[in-house]
This record gives C-alpha cells, sequence and structure tokens, in this order.
C-alpha cells in the first residue's frame, strides 16, 4: 500500500495518469476503484464490459469514503489492494481551510487507508498546497508530470518554426511521470513512465468541475453492459477474432441471442389498447380490455398451430 501524490501544473496529465493506471492497474485485474472522476468505462473495454466503480462526491466527507466499502476485504495481500484516486485536493483539503469541521475526520481516514484496502492517490498541482499531516505524515511518493509539446526542439527548433510554421518546431505531444520517493526533487527515483494518452482522452471527463454541491452520495455506476451491451442481439465480435477462427477452422455459429426489451420501453400496441381504455367509460374500457386479451391469446395459438407438425 502507498500514498502517491500526483503533481504537475495544468494540463501537463495528472488526471490522464490517473486513469492510465486505474486501467491498466486496476481495472484490467479486477481490483476495485474508487474515485471522484467521472470515468467512461466503454471506451476502455467495449460495450460488453461489466467493469464498475464507485463514485463518491467532488469533495466527499469522512462518511462518503466509509460508504464506499473496502478496498480488499477477501484478502490481506496488498498487491490485491483496491485504488482511491482524489483529484484537486488543493480546492478542499488545502492548507487555508484547516478549521473546517470535517478536516480532522478527513486525515482519520487516511491515516487508515491501509486498513480499508486502498492504495491512495492525490492529484493537486502542489504538494504545498494541500494539508501539513496529509503532505508530511502519508505521501510516500511524488509523481511529478510535465508536457513536451511546449518546448522547442533544442538547437534546431528554430530553423524548422521558420521553415515549417511555428509548431513544427516544439517537440510531439507526450507527457512524463517521474515518480520519486518522498516530496523532494532530488530524492531517490522510484519509477518513470513516458506515454501520450491519446486513448485515455475519452475515458474520463477532461473539462470536469469539482463542486461542493455534487448531487449525489457515494453511488457504484453501472457497467457499460447494465447500460447498453445486455439490450444488445449479439455480441459485437472484432474483426480479426473472427478471422483468427476461420483460419483455425473452428468458426462455430454463434447461438442466437433472444431479443430483450428494455423494461422502460412498453409494447406499441399494449400502449395504444391503455390509451384507447383510458378515453372510455370503465364498462366499456373493461370490455375492451378482455376483448384485446382474447385476440392476443388467439393469435399466439394460430401461431403454435402453424410451426406444429
Amino acid at each position: 500500500m502507498t500514498d502517491y501524490a500526483l503533481t504537475g501544473k495544468k494540463g501537463t496529465g495528472k488526471s490522464k495518469n490517473a486513469v492510465r493506471l486505474i486501467r491498466d492497474r486496476y481495472f484490467k485485474r479486477k481490483r476495485l476503484v474508487v474515485t471522484n472522476l467521472d470515468i467512461n468505462v466503454e471506451p476502455m473495454f467495449g460495450v460488453m464490459s461489466r467493469q464498475t466503480y464507485v463514485r463518491v462526491p467532488d469533495k466527499p466527507t469522512a462518511f462518503d469514503l466509509l460508504s464506499a466499502g473496502h478496498g480488499n476485504p477477501d484478502s490481506y495481500e496488498e498487491d490485491n489492494n483496491g485504488a482511491l484516486v482524489l483529484d484537486e485536493m488543493a480546492t478542499w483539503l488545502n492548507t487555508r481551510s484547516f478549521g473546517d469541521k470535517d478536516r480532522a475526520e478527513l486525515l482519520d481516514y487516511f491515516a487508515h487507508a491501509r486498513k480499508h484496502g486502498f492504495d491512495t492517490y492525490y492529484i493537486m498541482q502542489n504538494v504545498a498546497q494541500v494539508d501539513k499531516q496529509l503532505r508530511e505524515a502519508f505521501i510516500e511518493q511524488t509523481v511529478r508530470h510535465t508536457r513536451f509539446d511546449k518546448v522547442r526542439i533544442p538547437f534546431i527548433g528554430g530553423i524548422i518554426s521558420a521553415l515549417f510554421g511555428d509548431r513544427a518546431g516544439y517537440l510531439p505531444r507526450f507527457h512524463l511521470a517521474v515518480s520519486r520517493m518522498g516530496l523532494n526533487p532530488q530524492d531517490l527515483v522510484a519509477d518513470r513512465a513516458t506515454f501520450i494518452g491519446k486513448d485515455i482522452e475519452a475515458c474520463y471527463d477532461t473539462r470536469q468541475v469539482f463542486k461542493a454541491d455534487y448531487a449525489h452520495g457515494s453511488h457504484s455506476v453501472l457497467s457499460p453492459w447494465h447500460v447498453k451491451g445486455r439490450y444488445l442481439t449479439e455480441e459485437p465480435r472484432s474483426w480479426w477474432v473472427a478471422f483468427g477462427r476461420w483460419l483455425r477452422g473452428k468458426a462455430p455459429s454463434r447461438p442466437p441471442v433472444a431479443s430483450v426489451r428494455p423494461v422502460t420501453v412498453p409494447d406499441p400496441a399494449w400502449s395504444r389498447v391503455v390509451a384507447l381504455c383510458r378515453s372510455l367509460p370503465p364498462h366499456q374500457a373493461s370490455r375492451v380490455m378482455a376483448r384485446y386479451a382474447r385476440a392476443a391469446q388467439g393469435l399466439g395459438a394460430c401461431v403454435s398451430g402453424s410451426l406444429a407438425p
């Protein structure tokens, strides 16, 4: 279990790196994720994915975090811990609001985050912005982010810009995340990661605004399968999977999947009958409903009789 501080100036890729870690380190290993970020799982794993996560308010309280549950309830192995990812820490746990009545309870929760089964990721622009206890007692590694498309190519950048336009003289867009033990920029390097993140941009709301009056409490976000996938008549299959099965000669016919009608979409014919009955007197409405029911039963009997040998 480690407490990470993801730092960097605006637009350097802090949240993008956090979502990348959520996808590769936690979602792919079926580990719980609790976050105040709006994550879109469908671009990560497709419409048939059943991956969920717990969304807490933008500026959560200790009660909100406790309501999210335990990150690793079935094991004492810390490699199976969940992730607690909190963005914009400087806006709700900063040094200027140390007198908040909920501050002590939040710090108590962060002090016991390991016992709650979570690796914690605090996203901020600088560690100096957040509470001193969090900064000096809890954070184990500081991850500093740099964006390189704002850096001109050394020596020849000016010439390239003059020939091909101003942007041509700059480095391509990519991000560097350097993780160091402790808080000082001179501390031991624990890890380095370079990423572009184009595949991550659709996986979260990059324009999310964090508000104190978030309308919901802690809740589990439905998976893409619950929202869309279960209503599809056939599971989407990528072309290379189908081609590989064809080459191996193992392309069994896929059994038909029954079309499922969402419970929120009624039968159109039934809706018309109900609308008609509402405009009739009660004694006439009951006769119309009975006649419709008999007609529906008769149609079903005719269909079954025509299919009989």
